[in-house]
């Protein structure tokens, strides 16, 4: 099976995705993931240096993503991790360029509102 290649990251995402491998974050990270849209409790993005990687390609750089279920976010530094219902915790290097940022805010006001805890187990 021939897998279809991951699109080149560009320089701006290449160099945060560098700094962020540098950082020193408070949690064991799961994945480093690129153009983040946040939709329906999940995160969707690019995933780089998955920590569960393995020999037939799964979760390999540039591979597409969807996360389970968000239950916060947090910013550390300069990024964002967001915590997720199977206990993963992924750095967001860069949003989507259309809509990105905004869907962030946009959970983040959710939550304030107390619409978007995820129930217990549940992803």
């Amino acid at each position: 099976m021939i897998m279809p290649q991951a699109p080149e990251l560009s320089v701006y995402a290449a160099r945060r995705l560098a700094a962020a491998g540098r950082y020193v974050f408070t949690w064991p990270i799961t994945a480093y993931l690129t153009d983040v849209l946040l939709l329906a409790r999940c995160a969707t993005g690019r995933t780089y240096h998955d920590c569960r990687a393995d020999a037939w390609g799964q979760f390999h750089d540039g591979h597409l993503i969807c996360t389970s279920a968000i239950c916060f976010a947090e910013q550390c530094g300069p990024y964002w991790c967001l915590h997720t219902a199977s206990g993963s915790v992924y750095v967001v290097v860069t949003f989507a360029a259309w809509d990105g940022r905004p869907s962030l805010t946009r959970w983040l006001a959710s939550v304030a509102r107390g619409r978007a805890p995820t129930p217990a187990g549940r992803h």
